[in-house]
């Protein structure tokens, strides 16, 4: 039962993101409580069966409506239309009683504390330009209808007022120090996500090339469902130790770092691109056949003919084997066309002896 529970709360929560999810569960937790009074009412008012409760009785089952209404908006994330809503009807709610009751009109004035209940609850789930322009609307009415009563003006009206801005007043700054308290949170856990993306971007990248490393490509190799189609290259550098042995590892280091902007240049940005070793590179192309990996071979020759015609130096003139596999209905395995891919490169290698 419990597990229902948190599921289902899980399942509301994923309509909202975390700051909005905090509120919303809330304000869902309010409704019910709201609508179970309501109902509450409704029973006891039914019971009672009196003339003059009939009004009250329509205006609980009109509540009892919107209030449902409201929640089925909360439930489909919608938690602005909502939360305004069921403020609406926390406000129509102590109105409607305030206007209908004759005690009222004779002195009562418990019914006008309700309102700043009211007041409360919208800081609470409303904005707080929303909750001012809500607070000086009542505000305004409470003092039309005191005026308009002989027996409310022989009571202590002045403290009633004063308590009325005093609470209106402590809940604007409670909201606008909560609201702030809250940007807070959430620019930290902006800032927070964003060194989390940025130490994953660390991660999985190398920091050469700036290709992915192995780490990441083994991710890749084993989240790739077996029915997918693609194809796999695999690529090794030429004579790196030479250029290594003669011009020094930090010409080689160049030469490693040009290869793989060549080698990204010739993929797209979906594909997946990697450095697995000192002078190894692969790319894993998600959605492409064959016949679509052998026009990138030819486009890979054309790139580095072009890469090599426009740069100086002839010992950082980029020469690569490489190797090319697709997946088929008989073979789909990326590890047996990655061991494919390979034995192509060093096929292509040693046909240049």
């Amino acid at each position: 039962m419990r597990k229902k529970i948190n599921d289902k709360i899980l399942a509301f929560k994923s309509k909202y993101n975390e700051q909005d999810g905090r509120r919303a569960i809330i304000l869902l937790y309010f409704q019910i409580v709201l609508s179970s009074i309501l109902v509450t009412l409704a029973i006891m008012l039914l019971i009672l069966q009196h003339d003059t409760e009939i009004l009250y009785f329509s205006l609980v089952v009109s509540l009892l409506i919107v209030q449902l209404i409201a929640i089925v908006f909360n439930s489909s994330g919608k938690y602005k239309i909502s939360a305004l809503i069921t403020m609406i009807c926390a406000i129509v709610g102590p109105w409607v009683s305030i206007l209908f009751d004759e005690s009222v009109r004779m002195g009562d004035v418990l019914p006008i504390m309700y309102i700043v209940l009211v007041i409360i609850l919208s800081s609470i789930f409303l904005t707080i330009k929303i909750t001012l322009i809500l607070t000086l609307i009542q505000f305004v009415a409470v003092t039309i209808f005191c005026l308009s009563s002989p027996a409310l003006l022989e009571q202590n009206i002045a403290s009633l007022f004063s308590f009325f801005v005093i609470a209106a007043v402590l809940v604007g700054l409670s909201s606008y120090i909560n609201q702030k308290q809250l940007e807070q949170i959430e620019n930290q856990n902006l800032k927070y996500l964003e060194k989390e993306k940025e130490m994953r971007e660390l991660l999985i990248h190398d920091n050469m090339t700036g290709l992915y490393n192995r780490a990441y490509i083994n991710e890749i190799i084993h989240s790739i469902e077996s029915s997918a189609h693609f194809s796999v290259f695999m690529f090794d550098i030429d004579g790196l130790k030479g250029t290594n042995d003669n011009f020094g590892h930090l010409e080689g280091d160049q030469l490693i770092i040009s290869t793989a902007k060549v080698i990204k240049k010739c993929f797209k940005e979906t594909d997946i691109v990697g450095r697995i070793g000192g002078d190894e590179f692969i790319a894993i192309l998600p959605g492409t056949d064959e016949e679509s990996a052998e026009n990138i071979r030819k486009e890979i020759e054309e790139i580095i003919n072009k890469y090599n015609l426009e740069y100086s130096k002839n010992h950082l003139s980029i020469h690569l084997s490489y190797g090319c596999a697709s997946s088929t209905s008989e073979n789909n395995s990326i590890e047996r066309l990655m061991k494919i891919a390979d034995d192509q490169m060093y096929t292509h290698k040693k046909s240049k002896l």
